[in-house]
């Protein structure tokens, strides 16, 4: 019976390890701030590789939501570009549930980027 090979997350894992316990200890001290920037994306990559999507989802749904609400002749093209096109057009100045929904979608970003900072507030 053969050994399952790892899938993709698995190897960047494995690759980031070893980068941190082997690379790491031995590279000039110049070059140490550029392998922990290359461990830190390597882990938002596993991060975004074993995301069940489920957070992908509630964002898109708050999206959707926002502009069935207040633009429902726009509702059809809601995504991320939309809502920045909008804002700059200054669109939903007066709504105070853009707020929520900018929260939202910060949250979301962070969950994948950096979920320990959501964990300290």
């Amino acid at each position: 019976m053969t050994t399952p090979r790892p899938n993709a997350a698995e190897l960047l894992t494995i690759a980031r390890q070893e980068l941190l316990d082997t690379v790491l200890p031995e590279v000039d001290e110049s070059l140490k701030y550029q392998i922990l920037m290359i461990a830190n994306a390597m882990k938002i990559a596993n991060r975004e590789l074993t995301d069940d999507h489920s957070t992908d989802h509630e964002a898109q749904s708050a999206l959707d939501q926002f502009y069935q609400t207040h633009a429902p002749q726009r509702a059809e093209a809601a995504c991320e570009q939309q809502l920045a096109d909008d804002l700059r057009q200054r669109r939903f100045d007066d709504d105070d549930s853009v707020h929520r929904l900018l929260l939202t979608l910060t949250e979301h970003k962070l969950n994948l980027s950096n979920p320990k900072y959501l964990g300290k507030r």
